[in-house]
């Protein structure tokens, strides 16, 4: 999304790009961390199997490094704004 993005709002200039990579960002982010919440609640099998398997441990990663990144990009923005 953002390849296809970026190189059609950077001809509109910086005062229009920014606002609109940072909601399309904030919206992919929250699609990957709902997502993930989704395949998590949906193949729990108890904490035990679930993180004894790789596809849990993958989920979980997953999950978490989603979470990291919508952090950082939130807080990227908000010191941005000031």
């Amino acid at each position: 999304m953002a390849v296809i993005l970026e190189s059609l709002l950077r001809a509109l200039g910086p005062m229009i790009q920014r606002p609109v990579m940072v909601s399309a960002m904030m919206i992919s982010d929250t699609i990957t961390i709902a997502s993930g919440l989704y395949l998590l609640v949906n193949l729990w099998g108890g904490v035990g199997v679930f993180l004894d398997r790789d596809w849990g441990k993958a989920i979980f990663t997953g999950l978490i490094a989603a979470a990291l990144a919508f952090a950082s990009g939130v807080t990227t923005s908000v010191q941005g704004r000031r």
